[in-house]
């Protein structure tokens, strides 16, 4: 992870330096453990160490640094979860179904989907540690604002940020901010943001080791 941080902050440094001054100071163990009591999961090991290097972004952060979503601190991502946990207990997604992919639980949001990112307007990435039997534990998945479909991103933490970053370097994507922050060139160009996760699994030509090729039936 240590040496993903460093292609990671040598991209931001060059293309969108105003960046590195959002990146917040490494998280200590102790840090983990009230979202591993919350999940009741163990954290996954590559996680713990990309966030021991850099806590996410700032709470107070405008400019996102996964395609315009914001990278969320540990603090942050269990107040998001406390507050998803809370309307789950209402019983306030009793009566919405969602659309997932295969691995995916058919659940508009469960307990166990821990929040990494936000786009501050309804759409989230998740850790996923309840996925169904075709899944893997620890997957990453998307939630798009105002859309029952949940997509299938990545088997692992390691290998959703790892596949981020090698984007980076290969140019698809830019700083914007008009935009708000890093963003896909091709939504720059004018794709709706409702295709913006398109480009984030696998297509049949991407040959990235660790990644699985994810189809909708």
């Amino acid at each position: 992870m240590k040496e993903i941080w460093e292609r990671f902050e040598a991209w931001i440094d060059r293309y969108a330096n105003l960046l590195l001054d959002d990146l917040n100071g490494g998280a200590e163990e102790e840090h983990f453990e009230p979202i591993e009591r919350a999940i009741r999961s163990e954290l996954p090991q590559a996680f713990k160490e990309f966030y021991r290097i850099h806590d996410g972004q700032y709470s107070e952060s405008e400019e996102g640094l996964i395609d315009t979503h914001i990278l969320l601190p540990l603090e942050q991502m269990l107040s998001i979860w406390a507050q998803l946990r809370h309307q789950f207990d209402e019983g306030a997604f009793d009566d919405l179904e969602s659309e997932p992919q295969e691995g995916i639980r058919m659940e508009w949001w469960n307990p166990y989907w821990l929040p990494l990112t936000t786009d501050k307007a309804g759409s989230f990435i998740f850790m996923d540690f309840a996925p169904s039997r075709q899944g893997n534990l620890g997957q990453i998945i998307y939630m798009p604002r105002d859309s029952a479909e949940r997509i299938l991103l990545a088997p692992s933490f390691e290998a959703w940020i790892s596949r981020y970053v090698r984007h980076l370097e290969e140019g698809h994507y830019r700083y914007s901010e008009r935009m708000g922050g890093i963003i896909q060139k091709q939504r720059l160009n004018g794709v709706s943001d409702d295709s913006q996760h398109s480009f984030w699994h696998d297509s049949e030509n991407d040959d990235l080791e660790g990644f699985e090729v994810v189809k909708e039936e």
